[in-house]
């Protein structure tokens, strides 16, 4: 799974395309948050352990993502109808009935507000280098696009929470066990 969703973050956070449409709907509370950061690991370890039974889940099918604008990425891992069990590993974990959608706009959200902060700093010290100028500023169409298909409520909350998120994000991609022995 750990691949699998920074497969998924890579193809959403780097496509190429832009949408536009009407507000999203808000999905996430302030408890949403608190149960995500308090029962990551906990809820990464069951969902990697049914990695193998559900593989297409956080990893959509070869060649079904390449081309896709961020919106239809977000819109088609939104619109997912996950298996009972998968919706009862998030329940569990304080995430609710649709845990899976709140998963998804979290893990985007701090992800693009991560990105946009890092391609702020970055901004002087490539101030002598045009081309590279031109495709952060690409880059940053492209976030700019995928944060406008996430609820400006929820992007802020999940913004103001990255501190505490992203680390735990980031481990997945150290390749860290979540803390199993």
């Amino acid at each position: 799974m750990k691949r699998s969703l920074a497969a998924f973050c890579l193809v959403v956070f780097f496509a190429a395309a832009l949408s536009a449409q009407a507000t999203p709907k808000k999905v996430l509370s302030p408890k949403d948050i608190d149960a995500f950061v308090a029962n990551f690991v906990a809820l990464s370890e069951e969902l990697e352990a049914m990695d193998d039974k559900y593989p297409d889940l956080f990893d959509p099918e070869e060649g079904s993502a390449e081309g896709m604008t961020p919106a239809q990425g977000i819109k088609t891992m939104r619109a997912i109808k996950v298996p009972a069990e998968i919706d009862a590993v998030f329940k569990k974990h304080g995430l609710g009935t649709n845990g899976f959608e709140k998963f998804i706009v979290i893990t985007a959200s701090v992800g693009v507000a991560g990105l946009l902060e890092s391609l702020d700093g970055q901004q002087s010290a490539y101030a002598e280098y045009p081309e590279m100028l031109e495709y952060m500023e690409q880059v940053k169409a492209q976030m700019q696009g995928m944060k406008g298909e996430i609820h400006p409520a929820d992007y802020d909350l999940v913004a103001s929470r990255k501190a505490e998120i992203l680390p735990l994000l980031e481990s997945l991609d150290e390749g860290d066990d979540m803390g199993s022995d």
